[in-house]
C-alpha cells in the first residue's frame, strides 16, 4: 500500500495529515517541533526523527510548509531530496514561484521522482472538513488510468465496477478520471476519446523541457494503454445500469 509521508502539520496540514491517518492509509510525519508531531502517534502514524529520514519512508512525500524558501530548507538543506527514492512522487502543496519549482522539478528528475505542483487553498476548517481546495498540475491521462486499473481489479475480485466507482466518487478519492471512465466502457466512444487524449498528451508533452519528457511520457502512456486497451475490447468493463448522456 502506497505510504505517505507529510510534513508541515500547521493550519492547513495537520488536518490533512489527520485525515490521511483516520483513512487508515499507512503515514509518517515530521514537524520542527515535537509536539506538533506527537499526536499523531496515537493514530497511528510513524513519526521520523529528520526531513531525510521522513523521506527515505516515502512512496509520497506532501510538504505543507510556508513557503518557498521552507521548502528549499528542507529539500536541499536538510536532505530530503537526497532521502527520495526513485520512482516515488514528491507533491508540493504550497504557494512558490514558478522558478522555485522549476529548480525542485529538475532535481526530482536526476533522481528519478515525480513531482506535483499540488497547492491548496482554503482553511484548516476546510481540511478538516476535507472540502480544501487543491490545485494539481500533473498528467490526468495516468488518473484515467489508475481509475480503469482500479475498476478491473474490482471486477475481477467480484465487485461491480460502477457501484466501485459510485463509492470511490463519493468519498476522497474522487477524481475526474474516476468520473470520465463511465463514459468509456463502449470500445467505439474509448476509441474517440483515446483520439483526442492522444492529441492532447502530444501538445502537452512537447511544451516540457527536454529533460522531463521521458518522465512525463511515461505517466501518459500509462492512461493511453488502458484506454487503448478498452477501444480495441481487449479488457472490458460491463455497461453501467443507467448511461450517462453522450457528451
Amino acid at each position: 500500500m502506497l505510504k505517505t509521508a507529510f510534513a508541515g502539520l500547521g493550519d492547513q496540514g495537520g488536518p490533512m495529515a489527520e485525515r490521511i491517518a483516520a483513512a487508515g492509509l499507512p503515514l509518517a510525519v515530521w514537524a520542527r517541533r515535537s509536539d506538533a508531531a506527537k499526536p499523531f502517534g496515537a493514530l497511528g502514524a510513524e513519526i521520523a526523527e529528520s526531513p531525510r529520514a521522513l523521506a527515505e519512508t516515502a512512496d509520497l512525500l506532501c510538504l505543507c510548509v510556508t513557503g518557498g524558501a521552507d521548502v528549499a530548507e528542507l529539500l536541499f538543506d536538510r536532505g530530503m531530496m537526497a532521502g527520495l527514492r526513485p520512482g516515488s512522487i514528491l507533491a508540493i502543496h504550497s504557494t512558490i514561484a514558478p522558478d522555485g519549482f522549476r529548480r525542485i522539478e529538475a532535481a526530482a528528475a536526476e533522481r528519478g521522482v515525480a513531482v506535483l505542483d499540488a497547492p491548496v487553498s482554503g482553511s484548516g476548517r476546510r481540511a478538516r472538513d476535507g472540502t480544501l481546495l487543491l490545485v494539481a498540475g500533473g498528467v490526468a491521462l495516468s488518473h484515467i488510468g489508475l481509475a480503469i486499473r482500479a475498476l478491473e481489479m474490482g471486477a475481477a475480485a467480484g465487485i461491480d465496477p460502477w457501484a466501485l466507482r459510485d463509492t470511490v466518487l463519493a468519498g476522497t478519492g474522487a477524481s475526474f478520471g474516476m468520473d470520465v471512465v463511465r463514459r468509456l466502457h463502449e470500445p467505439q466512444r474509448a476509441r474517440h476519446i483515446l483520439s483526442i487524449l492522444e492529441k492532447d498528451a502530444a501538445l502537452a508533452l512537447d511544451c516540457l523541457p527536454e529533460p522531463h519528457i521521458a518522465e512525463w511520457r511515461a505517466l501518459a502512456a500509462g492512461g493511453l494503454e488502458r484506454i487503448a486497451a478498452l477501444a480495441h475490447a481487449a479488457t472490458a468493463l460491463q455497461p453501467p445500469p443507467e448511461e450517462f448522456p453522450h457528451e
